[in-house]
């Protein structure tokens, strides 16, 4: 279906549903635009376990009038971290109010974002296939075989965009060479942990746990300069965790 009749009201076609997506569609509609967020999946759904928002990021929610909501599912913690022996690792630069933010599970983040945007705002099974620009419009062609005309065209369909390619063709997403992320959330129950721990290890490795909201535990690995992964993601992270168990080598050190 053809979307030609032009009115007043601005309109928007954001591609991508994700955190940044749907975020940006709530700000253009409290700022009066007409939004259409497409998202080629068949289901609202945010990759990922947890997500840390800093006083920034809840500064923007509270604007959009989602920071009561936004922090009630999450759980307010500090980025602390601490050598393999527990020791609190000093860093007067920084303040109490640097080390602090809220940590979101993704999902539950992105549904209340997908509420707040409103679910007929939202094109499932829609994706991106091309644009055109005019004097006056953009036309969005979409998979279904429509098009739309807008405004404004915005890509917030990550790393890699099909609206950025299209925009500037040859751009591919950068890959972090070496970097590696190993995450879970453990279920309320499944453990008990006294508290909030990220530790800085050995082998350019760094990683721990953090309570959420919910009694659950969020885990993570990560490492730098990782050599070949080989085994399951199970058997990686845990040659990892391993490291955290080790002293960080000194910064002035050559690697």
């Amino acid at each position: 279906m053809d979307i030609r009749t032009r009115t007043t009201t601005r309109r928007a076609v954001v591609i991508g549903a994700g955190i940044v997506g749907l975020t940006t569609g709530l700000a253009l509609r409290r700022a009066g635009f007409e939004v259409v967020v497409c998202e080629r999946a068949p289901e609202i759904r945010a990759a990922g376990a947890s997500l840390g928002l800093w006083a920034n990021a809840l500064a923007v929610l509270d604007d959009l009038g989602l920071g009561e909501q936004v922090r009630a599912i999450g759980a307010p913690t500090e980025m602390r971290f601490h050598d393999p022996a527990g020791e609190l690792l000093q860093s007067p630069e920084f303040g109490p109010e640097d080390r602090r933010y809220l940590l979101v599970h993704r999902a539950k983040l992105n549904d209340l974002l997908a509420d707040a945007v409103g679910h007929g705002n939202i094109r499932l099974a829609t994706a991106f296939e091309d644009y055109e620009e005019h004097e006056d419009r953009v036309t969005v062609r979409l998979s279904e075989g429509g098009t739309v005309d807008a405004d404004l065209l915005i890509g917030a369909d990550g790393a890699h965009s099909a609206v950025r390619e299209r925009l500037v063709p040859g751009t591919p997403a950068r890959e972090h060479a070496g970097h590696h992320a190993w995450r879970a959330v453990l279920p309320p129950g499944e453990v008990t942990v006294p508290g909030d721990r990220l530790i800085l290890g050995g082998e350019r490795c760094r990683g721990g746990y953090v309570r959420t909201y919910d009694g659950s535990v969020y885990w993570l690995v990560n490492q730098f300069d990782s050599p070949p992964l080989t085994g399951t993601r199970k058997e990686q992270a845990a040659t990892r965790a391993v490291h955290l168990e080790e002293p960080a080598a000194p910064a002035c050190c050559p690697r």
